[in-house]
Protein backbone atom coordinates (compact mmCIF):
# COMPACT_ATOMS: atom_id res chain seq x y z
CA UNK A 1 0.00 0.00 0.00
CA UNK A 2 1.25 3.47 -0.88
CA UNK A 3 0.66 6.84 0.76
CA UNK A 4 -0.77 9.83 -1.12
CA UNK A 5 2.79 11.15 -1.60
CA UNK A 6 3.85 7.89 -3.27
CA UNK A 7 5.81 6.51 -0.30
CA UNK A 8 5.24 3.02 1.02
CA UNK A 9 2.65 3.13 3.82
CA UNK A 10 3.85 1.46 7.00
CA UNK A 11 2.10 1.06 10.33
CA UNK A 12 3.58 0.17 13.70
CA UNK A 13 1.33 -1.71 16.09
CA UNK A 14 2.31 -1.49 19.76
CA UNK A 15 1.22 -3.62 22.70
CA UNK A 16 2.13 -3.93 26.36
CA UNK A 17 3.94 -7.18 27.18
CA UNK A 18 1.65 -10.08 27.98
CA UNK A 19 0.65 -13.36 26.36
CA UNK A 20 -2.85 -12.20 25.39
CA UNK A 21 -1.61 -8.85 24.07
CA UNK A 22 1.12 -10.54 22.03
CA UNK A 23 -1.36 -13.00 20.53
CA UNK A 24 -3.81 -10.19 19.67
CA UNK A 25 -1.01 -8.15 18.09
CA UNK A 26 0.11 -11.09 15.95
CA UNK A 27 -3.45 -11.60 14.68
CA UNK A 28 -3.97 -7.89 14.01
CA UNK A 29 -0.67 -7.41 12.16
CA UNK A 30 -1.27 -10.54 10.10
CA UNK A 31 -4.67 -9.18 9.03
CA UNK A 32 -3.20 -5.79 8.13
CA UNK A 33 -0.47 -7.44 6.05
CA UNK A 34 -3.02 -9.60 4.25
CA UNK A 35 -4.75 -6.37 3.25
CA UNK A 36 -1.58 -4.85 1.81
CA UNK A 37 -0.44 -2.73 4.76
CA UNK A 38 3.22 -3.02 5.74
CA UNK A 39 2.55 -3.50 9.46
CA UNK A 40 4.94 -4.47 12.23
CA UNK A 41 4.38 -5.50 15.84
CA UNK A 42 6.35 -4.04 18.76
CA UNK A 43 6.33 -4.48 22.53
CA UNK A 44 5.77 -1.19 24.34
CA UNK A 45 8.22 -1.97 27.16
CA UNK A 46 7.62 -1.16 30.80
CA UNK A 47 10.29 1.53 30.62
CA UNK A 48 8.04 3.34 28.10
CA UNK A 49 4.64 2.99 29.74
CA UNK A 50 4.34 6.56 30.97
CA UNK A 51 1.14 8.25 29.88
CA UNK A 52 3.11 10.96 28.08
CA UNK A 53 5.27 8.53 26.11
CA UNK A 54 2.25 6.46 25.11
CA UNK A 55 0.29 9.56 24.06
CA UNK A 56 3.11 10.93 21.93
CA UNK A 57 4.09 7.67 20.19
CA UNK A 58 2.82 7.25 16.64
CA UNK A 59 1.21 4.06 15.47
CA UNK A 60 -1.62 1.81 16.49
CA UNK A 61 -2.01 0.66 20.10
CA UNK A 62 -3.61 -2.66 20.87
CA UNK A 63 -5.60 -3.17 23.99
CA UNK A 64 -9.06 -2.85 25.31
CA UNK A 65 -11.15 -0.12 26.81
CA UNK A 66 -14.47 -0.73 28.51
CA UNK A 67 -16.18 2.49 27.47
CA UNK A 68 -13.98 4.95 25.63
CA UNK A 69 -14.28 8.50 26.94
CA UNK A 70 -14.45 10.70 23.86
CA UNK A 71 -14.88 14.02 25.66
CA UNK A 72 -12.45 16.67 24.43
CA UNK A 73 -11.75 17.70 28.04
CA UNK A 74 -10.20 14.24 28.52
CA UNK A 75 -7.66 14.46 25.68
CA UNK A 76 -4.26 13.43 27.06
CA UNK A 77 -2.13 16.60 27.12
CA UNK A 78 0.48 18.34 29.29
CA UNK A 79 -2.16 20.23 31.32
CA UNK A 80 -3.57 16.96 32.71
CA UNK A 81 -0.17 15.23 32.91
CA UNK A 82 -1.07 13.07 29.91
CA UNK A 83 -3.66 11.16 31.95
CA UNK A 84 -6.75 11.97 29.92
CA UNK A 85 -8.82 8.93 28.98
CA UNK A 86 -9.24 10.30 25.43
CA UNK A 87 -5.82 9.20 24.16
CA UNK A 88 -7.10 9.38 20.60
CA UNK A 89 -7.23 13.20 20.64
CA UNK A 90 -10.79 13.09 19.30
CA UNK A 91 -12.80 16.31 19.67
CA UNK A 92 -16.40 16.94 18.64
CA UNK A 93 -18.66 19.49 20.38
CA UNK A 94 -21.73 17.29 19.76
CA UNK A 95 -20.02 14.39 21.50
CA UNK A 96 -18.99 16.66 24.38
CA UNK A 97 -22.63 17.71 24.86
CA UNK A 98 -23.79 14.06 24.69
CA UNK A 99 -21.18 12.92 27.23
CA UNK A 100 -22.04 15.84 29.54
CA UNK A 101 -25.74 14.93 29.31
CA UNK A 102 -24.94 11.25 29.99
CA UNK A 103 -22.91 12.22 33.06
CA UNK A 104 -25.72 14.36 34.51
CA UNK A 105 -28.84 12.37 33.60
CA UNK A 106 -30.45 10.08 36.17
CA UNK A 107 -33.55 8.88 34.36
CA UNK A 108 -32.87 5.43 32.85
CA UNK A 109 -34.76 6.10 29.61
CA UNK A 110 -33.01 9.44 29.10
CA UNK A 111 -29.62 7.82 29.83
CA UNK A 112 -30.33 5.21 27.19
CA UNK A 113 -31.07 8.00 24.70
CA UNK A 114 -27.79 9.77 25.60
CA UNK A 115 -25.89 6.49 25.15
CA UNK A 116 -27.53 5.96 21.75
CA UNK A 117 -26.59 9.51 20.76
CA UNK A 118 -22.95 8.96 21.82
CA UNK A 119 -22.86 5.68 19.89
CA UNK A 120 -24.33 7.31 16.76
CA UNK A 121 -21.72 10.07 16.82
CA UNK A 122 -18.88 7.61 17.45
CA UNK A 123 -20.00 5.30 14.65
CA UNK A 124 -20.29 8.25 12.25
CA UNK A 125 -16.95 9.89 13.11
CA UNK A 126 -15.04 6.67 13.94
CA UNK A 127 -12.54 8.13 16.45
CA UNK A 128 -11.44 4.53 17.02
CA UNK A 129 -12.24 1.28 15.30
CA UNK A 130 -13.30 -1.46 17.72
CA UNK A 131 -12.06 -4.78 16.41
CA UNK A 132 -13.35 -7.16 19.06
CA UNK A 133 -15.11 -7.25 22.41
CA UNK A 134 -13.88 -8.95 25.56
CA UNK A 135 -16.81 -10.56 27.37
CA UNK A 136 -16.86 -10.41 31.17
CA UNK A 137 -18.42 -13.07 33.33
CA UNK A 138 -19.64 -12.25 36.83
CA UNK A 139 -20.20 -15.39 38.86
CA UNK A 140 -21.26 -15.78 42.49
CA UNK A 141 -22.28 -18.55 44.85
CA UNK A 142 -25.93 -19.70 44.74
CA UNK A 143 -26.31 -18.78 48.42
CA UNK A 144 -25.49 -15.13 47.81
CA UNK A 145 -28.76 -13.24 47.46
CA UNK A 146 -29.68 -9.64 46.71
CA UNK A 147 -27.36 -9.28 43.73
CA UNK A 148 -28.74 -7.30 40.81
CA UNK A 149 -27.92 -7.09 37.13
CA UNK A 150 -25.84 -4.05 36.32
CA UNK A 151 -27.93 -1.86 34.05
CA UNK A 152 -25.37 0.94 33.86
CA UNK A 153 -22.46 0.12 31.52
CA UNK A 154 -19.76 1.78 33.62
CA UNK A 155 -21.34 1.12 37.02
CA UNK A 156 -19.31 -1.92 38.07
CA UNK A 157 -20.52 -5.35 39.11
CA UNK A 158 -21.03 -4.57 42.78
CA UNK A 159 -24.42 -2.86 42.45
CA UNK A 160 -26.31 -2.28 45.73
CA UNK A 161 -23.71 -4.24 47.72
CA UNK A 162 -25.39 -3.18 50.99
CA UNK A 163 -28.41 -5.36 50.07
CA UNK A 164 -26.44 -8.58 49.58
CA UNK A 165 -26.84 -11.37 52.12
CA UNK A 166 -26.06 -15.09 52.53
CA UNK A 167 -28.95 -17.54 52.54
CA UNK A 168 -28.22 -20.80 54.32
Amino acid sequence: MWSASGERFTLEQWYIAGATNERESTILVDGLRRNGIDASSHVFGVQRTSQEDRSKSPGLFGGSKDIPRYHSAEIARPENRWTGANRFGYANPDMDRAVDAWDTTLDRTARTQRLLEMERIAMTDLPTIPMYWNPRVMAWAAGLKGTVTNLTPDGGGERRLWEWYWES
